[in-house]
């Protein structure tokens, strides 16, 4: 089973949700999960703002919301007799909280990665959260860490102007950064989404779908031929 944590305050939900997309259609069991402390996948996934379903299965893969830590989830399929959720082949979480998680699953997660824009408040929020779980977790310094960066447009915030900002947390910061540029028709597209319920990956931008494969590239072991073919099976379905 592989686990990727995904942290910050910047919306991840797009972004998991074409991630889980893309794993499932190659054929793996794949669970998202919530972490965002206020159910926020729930409009995502259309079911509903009232919904207290805590797993949906949505376009092919598990999504588990409602929860307010990995341990509730874990006691959840204990008492409903469900598959274990180990059984997954991919376990992705979006988390904003510090204590949602354990440090044995931080410690032993394949990926760990900051989602952030360029903008003040996001990058001050993901500074703060990264210094409470060091401060939590101390085992943690020098951890391997990815950057993505959403909504990018064209200035002066650069990836190593990032890397001086949070220069003085304890991490190693791995590989280059992914960015992903904003394009007024990319945010029409999640907006539809998230009404109709469906994912549009067919319909998103050419430089999206480059900045996709990139990505999965440095989280999968697959070379650019097999996840420029996972995109295009998965916008198919």
């Amino acid at each position: 089973m592989k686990t990727w944590i995904f942290a910050g305050i910047t919306d991840k939900r797009e972004l998991l949700i074409y991630l889980s997309k893309i794993l499932c259609s190659s054929g793996v069991r794949v669970l998202l999960v919530d972490g965002t402390g206020d159910a926020r996948y729930k409009y995502s996934i259309h079911s509903g703002s009232s919904s207290k379903i805590p797993i949906t299965e949505y376009s092919g893969f598990d999504v588990a919301t409602n929860f307010q830590s990995e341990q509730e989830l874990y006691s959840y399929y204990r008492m409903n007799s469900q598959a274990d959720p180990f059984l997954y082949d991919y376990i992705l979480y979006d988390v904003e909280c510090t204590d949602f998680l354990s440090v044995q699953t931080w410690q032993k997660a394949d990926q760990r990665v900051w989602v952030t824009s360029h903008e003040r408040y996001p990058l001050e929020h993901g500074k703060q959260f990264f210094s409470l779980l060091l401060d939590r977790y101390p085992e943690l310094g020098g951890m391997v860490a990815k950057r993505i960066y959403m909504h990018c447009v064209d200035n002066r915030m650069n990836d190593e102007y990032v890397k001086a900002f949070a220069t003085s947390l304890p991490i190693s910061w791995d590989e280059e950064a992914v960015s992903f540029l904003w394009e007024e028709g990319n945010i029409a597209i999640r907006r539809e989404e998230d009404y109709e319920g469906n994912v549009g990956l067919h319909r998103i931008s050419r430089s999206y779908k480059r900045a996709l494969r990139n990505l999965v590239g440095q989280l999968t072991d697959w070379n650019e031929g097999s996840a420029k073919k996972a995109i295009r099976i998965a916008g198919r379905r």
